[in-house]
């Protein structure tokens, strides 16, 4: 198998470059609104599915969700600072990335399946990283967030519930991203998609 090279560390930078701008955009704006930024990370997840899906197809190598992990951790911390939260979050973050490495390596790197999987559980960890912390050491993020009301409504039940939302819109990503790669990309040859037994989404 192929080891990555100079021309896909650049291309792994260009893809979360754009991934980070999207977040951001999100966070800013959906999270203005109280009720719907409980969702943020399942409009992340909906939105960057195809981002993913197209860095996969176009990359198709090891390392390539590991390495995204540590690129946005450190991206992350530069803008968030090294405090408890964002230590947790990157954390929960990278984890996601080493999962999602896992998922990928058993489609040998050329399963949509594999990258599908790889994508829902990287959206876990970013999920996992904001929620459980909060949850876990409520008294710990009371002390640094005590203006924060929703604190105190956060139950084990309310982060599952927040979960499977940001899974189930991560796979609707995916969706979105093979879509695009069938109806454009693939047929114009910008993206060449690999033969694999398995499908995450069946092509039409």
């Amino acid at each position: 198998m192929n080891k990555l090279n100079t021309k896909d560390f650049i291309s792994i930078g260009v893809f979360n470059a754009i991934f980070l701008v999207l977040f951001l955009f999100i966070f800013f704006t959906v999270g203005l609104i109280p009720i719907v930024s409980l969702f943020t990370s399942a409009f992340v997840a909906l939105v960057s599915g195809a981002i993913f899906l197209l860095m996969a197809y176009k990359i198709s190598k090891p390392g390539l969700f590991l390495i995204s992990s540590i690129l946005q951790s450190i991206i992350f911390l530069l803008l968030g600072g090294f405090n408890f939260f964002m230590l947790l979050f990157t954390g929960f973050l990278i984890i996601g990335g080493l999962l999602a490495e896992a998922a990928s390596w058993m489609g040998r790197y050329r399963s949509l399946f594999g990258w599908g999987a790889g994508y829902v559980l990287y959206m876990g960890g970013i999920t996992a990283g904001f929620w459980a912390p909060l949850y876990w050491w409520k008294d710990k993020f009371k002390q640094l967030f005590s203006e924060i009301a929703l604190l105190e409504s956060i139950t084990g039940l309310f982060v599952a519930a927040i979960m499977m939302i940001t899974v189930v819109a991560a796979i609707a990503g995916i969706a979105i991203g093979q879509k695009l790669v069938n109806r454009h990309l693939k047929k114009s040859g910008l993206i060449h998609t690999p033969a694999s037994k398995h499908s995450f989404i069946r092509n039409k």
